[in-house]
């Protein structure tokens, strides 16, 4: 599988990790993934997507962009695309710039985090420990 799709802070803050090259039938999955977890949860949330370590071909960003239904959900307030790479945040770009989620592009987790913070998805307490997690485990595009 080249994603996982997981609850970082139940039923607020719902994260994506992509990592290889991801085919338009996977971001099709995805899509309904998100919009089951969508379902289960009352409350608005963010969705953070690690895009550090995927490969998107850039003529299929289109087709993605349309199978992606989630992306008009009033219930994603924040979406947070964490990658290293230019030409990653370049293809999410393009692929998120007109979604009804608020777009927020990080350089690294810990930008990410300190935005979720700030923006009142996670306590301080939370925010503190996942920070020291990623810093001491393994993590994506590190």
């Amino acid at each position: 599988m080249s994603y996982k799709l997981g609850w970082e802070t139940p039923g607020k803050v719902l994260r994506l990790i992509m990592h290889g090259e991801i085919s338009l039938e996977a971001f099709i999955e995805i899509d309904g993934h998100i919009n089951k977890c969508l379902q289960d949860c009352d409350e608005q949330i963010a969705l953070v997507v690690d895009a550090s370590d995927v490969r998107v071909a850039p003529y299929s960003i289109e087709r993605i962009k349309s199978s992606q239904t989630y992306l008009q959900s009033y219930q994603i307030e924040q979406l947070v695309v964490v990658s290293t790479s230019k030409l990653n945040r370049l293809a999410m770009l393009l692929l998120f710039n007109l979604s009804r989620p608020k777009l927020q592009i990080c350089d690294n987790h810990d930008q990410a985090h300190r935005l979720l913070k700030m923006f009142g998805y996670r306590d301080s307490h939370n925010a503190d420990d996942t920070e020291n997690n990623a810093n001491t485990g393994s993590s994506l595009g590190r």
